[in-house]
């Protein structure tokens, strides 16, 4: 990328997501004044810091958990692996399509450590590259994965924006004219999925008034999920994402002034929730601090349709509607 300062507005979701990646990101790069300039309104940078290969060692630190080479990695560090490991190593070097493709001809039998970690070694970046862009709770939840790392586009890059230009670009146009669609389309969105937190479902608190603000909350939502995902990993619990969600608003009520927008991405569908938190509903989940736990239960009704309980009282104090059935 060219030696270019570019300045970036949170005009809506999509930009103030790419904004909270984005800094992410040239904060873990070292990135500061002049080339990284934050005010309450912009976050302006140099655009030389769009490196593909620093973009993927920090996918690869940041999503670690979510990276199977790395899982290798730390059990080629056993020196005397027992069966079980043994058996999750070859497990792992089939667990996607471009970890199968380099291991193809190898098999992990206690003893081969140092073969197995120079493949690693030798197609580090394509083997990360691949695990982000194609994994279902990675860059293809938020979007098309063929997007990664295209400059500018005639359409958006995220689900459920966008379209094939070429078959569908005239159809949805006004007046069937391709040259009136404005697609809003910016490489940065590459580093949405950086700004979201959650465990299945995923969450972006949009609390934009600042940008300072605005990364202060998503931040503390960052650290309230992994707390509690450690948590629940060490009592052998069940991770509730929507429990997790609560906790957060419940800690962030000090600087959640205002009502807010809250995005909300599931890996089964292929767009984009919006969710409005109005003031009074944030006074009524501070009000069930002490309580609301206990509404963390299901209801089987039959083989294929459970009730989340949580779901149905956390949806009837953001939209004020009544539990009565």
């Amino acid at each position: 990328m060219k030696d270019e300062m570019v300045c970036l507005e949170p005009f809506d979701w999509r930009y103030s997501t790419a904004i909270v990646g984005l800094r992410k990101y040239l904060e873990w790069l070292g990135t500061e004044e002049p080339e990284l300039i934050i005010t309450e309104d912009t976050l302006e940078y140099n655009r030389k810091y769009l490196n593909k290969s620093e973009f993927l060692k920090f996918a690869e630190y940041y999503f670690k958990d979510d990276m199977h080479h790395i899982e290798i990695e730390n059990k080629l560090k056993e020196k005397n692996p027992t069966e079980d490991q043994i058996n999750i190593v070859n497990e792992k070097m089939k667990a996607n399509t471009i970890l199968k493709n380099k291991f193809k001809k190898i098999k992990f039998d206690g003893h081969n450590q140092d073969e197995i970690q120079n493949i690693i070694d030798q197609n580090r970046e394509e083997i990360i590259c691949e695990t982000f862009r194609n994994k279902n709770n990675l860059y293809k939840n938020y979007c098309n994965p063929n997007q990664l790392f295209k400059d500018k586009q005639e359409c958006c890059r995220l689900n459920g924006y966008y379209i094939d230009m070429p078959k569908k670009g005239k159809s949805i146009s006004y007046a069937f004219d391709k040259s009136n669609y404005v697609g809003n389309d910016i490489p940065e969105f590459d580093f949405i999925p950086f700004a979201f937190s959650g465990c299945r479902e995923k969450f972006f608190i949009n609390d934009n008034v600042d940008l300072n603000r605005l990364q202060k909350t998503n931040n503390q939502w960052t650290r309230t999920v992994k707390s509690q995902m450690e948590e629940a990993k060490q009592k052998n619990e069940r991770v509730n994402t929507k429990r997790i969600f609560i906790d957060c608003l419940i800690e962030a009520k000090d600087f959640l002034q205002s009502d807010i927008e809250i995005i909300v991405k599931k890996p089964e569908r292929a767009y984009f929730e919006t969710l409005y938190l109005r003031k009074e509903s944030l006074e009524i989940l501070k009000n069930m601090e002490s309580y609301y736990k206990a509404f963390c239960f299901s209801i089987k009704i039959s083989d294929d349709y459970w009730i989340n309980i949580l779901n149905e009282v956390f949806d009837a104090v953001v939209n004020f509607t009544l539990l009565d059935y």
